[in-house]
């Protein structure tokens, strides 16, 4: 019989599988130069997070504008390149950086990443909103779950 240490540390020598992940990063406004630091913040602090929950860090998308008038954009951008990279994580500081304000398009862009792109967004600030962790979220999940099952089967 192995002693628990040798266990352990077979464990830890298994390799683990690696979870691609992309971070988001937004300013609402455009750059002011070289010096403009409002996406290091967000960028470094979503690069830590994802190196203490073991992600890999494909892809950085910087983007500023205002969240709703830009949102089409980069969530194509973020689609595109989550199946170019196998990306299952959207690493963001915050939900404010995808929609600020607006929980329905909030919780309705969480539900098309997962379920069209296979991608979890992921707030370095904040609460995960999960089907387990939010009712209001899974309640809306369900229904958006049953509206695509319903468009489906019309094509």
């Amino acid at each position: 019989m192995k002693s628990p240490l040798a266990v352990h540390l077979i464990c830890m020598n298994e390799k683990q599988p690696t979870v691609n992940s992309i971070i988001y990063a937004r300013i609402p406004t455009p750059p002011r130069g070289f010096e403009d630091d409002r996406w290091d913040h967000q960028v470094d602090s979503c690069e830590d997070y994802a190196t203490r929950h073991g992600f890999t860090v494909v892809d950085v998308m910087q983007d500023y504008g205002s969240h709703l008038d830009h949102l089409g954009r980069a969530f194509g951008y973020i689609a595109k390149h989550a199946r170019h990279y196998e990306a299952t994580k959207l690493v963001v500081l915050n939900y404010d950086a995808l929609v600020r304000g607006d929980s329905f398009r909030l919780y309705w862009l969480l539900w098309s990443l997962e379920h069209h792109h296979g991608l979890q967004v992921v707030p370095v600030v904040g609460k995960a909103i999960t089907r387990e962790t939010d009712p209001c979220y899974a309640a809306l999940a369900v229904f958006f779950d049953e509206v695509a099952r319903k468009q489906n089967a019309h094509e």
